[in-house]
């Protein structure tokens, strides 16, 4: 090798170690670290095979030489350079591309991140629905989610006034007629006689009494387990699962409210139920008692998930995939699901749409 050559190869192998090294220890980005490094080993094969742009002949022979098939096989180091660059540079473009998921910033804990601050934030949220939009939520719920709203409500702002305010001041008589099934007929009635118009009092007045909800209170537990202050993780969860399922995507189904619900308690209550009991576990028992259907057909598997999304919820590429594992598996129920193209709800599921985005970016 001329002495041309090997000044030329110092300067290559020193340029390829100092510029990532240079990169790395002035904040550079991990991504460009690596596309750094593995130019350069890419370059240096080239030049150690003595048939790239930095051989030693005129580039005139190195294209010639390629037109005719006459190119040198490459020495084993400078194919395991090559090899080592080209697996580099693929990872580069993986880092590239999963940046965007990376990104995602992390959904806010809207209801809380206790039993107690979800007990706190619950009549405000059903308050909040039922007044944008109550005639459309007391006929999406069914009877058994209704009777359990009232009873929800009730534990926790201790009466049901304001929200029956809310609705006899909004809904027709039909559609009071089923609140008074979940809610009791006296108390509506007694909201109605106050705030209802009065064509509409007079009709629900003259309507029969609807029959009474038969599970107004909530059934025990098959959680073993109690969350700090002794309340029932049930309730917990069903009052986060009704603010989702009431809420603009949680309301689609059944399924995308439970989606939605299971992937805020994964990142945000396993704290709340802690002395080795998995937050996984807690939202199985739940969507075993309340979603029998769902639950027979998906089996543990969500118990899983959910723990998964609570151990990677610092990662949100990897945390948006098991957002989507599960999102999926409930859709596979036929409860439905939270669609690909929303964030859902206050985007409680953004690292799974960003998730989303990034592979359909890589499908060929």
């Amino acid at each position: 090798m001329s002495w041309g050559r090997k000044v030329g190869a110092i300067f290559v192998v020193g340029s390829w170690i100092a510029i990532p090294i240079y990169n790395a220890l002035h904040g550079g980005s991990v991504q460009t670290t690596v596309f750094l490094s593995a130019l350069g080993l890419l370059v240096l094969s080239e030049f150690l095979s003595g048939r790239g742009f930095l051989a030693s002949k005129p580039i005139t022979e190195v294209f010639q030489a390629f037109k005719q098939g006459k190119v040198p096989p490459l020495s084993p180091v400078a194919m395991t350079l090559r090899t080592v660059g080209w697996v580099l540079m693929a990872v580069c473009l993986t880092l590239f591309a999963t940046s965007r998921a990376n990104a995602a910033t992390s959904p806010p804990a809207i209801f809380g991140t206790t039993p107690a601050q979800i007990d706190a934030s619950f009549p405000a949220f059903m308050d909040h629905a039922m007044s944008t939009n109550g005639a459309f939520h007391v006929r999406n719920l069914g009877p058994d989610e209704l009777a359990k709203l009232a009873f929800l409500y009730e534990r926790t702002a201790g009466t049901t006034a304001p929200l029956l305010k809310i609705l006899a001041s909004q809904l027709g008589s039909n559609d009071l007629q089923r609140v008074a099934a979940a809610f009791g007929q006296e108390a509506t009635a007694a909201a109605v006689k106050t705030y209802a118009r009065p064509t509409v009092a007079l009709a629900f007045m003259r309507s029969p009494r609807p029959a009474v909800a038969s599970s107004i209170a909530m059934p025990a537990s098959l959680n073993t387990v109690v969350a700090a202050g002794g309340v029932n993780p049930d309730f917990t969860l069903y009052e986060t699962y009704l603010n989702y399922r009431t809420m603009p995507t949680g309301a689609m189904s059944v399924g995308a409210a439970l989606a939605e619900t299971s992937i805020y308690a994964g990142m945000y209550l396993a704290a709340a139920w802690g002395a080795g009991y998995t937050v996984g576990t807690v939202v199985n028992n739940f969507i075993n008692a309340y979603f029998p259907s769902v639950g027979d057909q998906i089996g543990s598997s969500v118990a899983w998930l959910v723990d998964n999304i609570t151990k990677y919820v610092a990662s949100p590429i990897f945390d948006g995939q098991w957002q989507s594992d599960l999102n999926g598996a409930i859709k596979g129920t036929g409860a439905g699901c939270v669609p690909d193209d929303t964030s859902g709800d206050y985007g409680i599921v953004a690292y799974m749409s960003a998730y989303e985005s990034v592979l359909d970016k890589t499908r060929p």
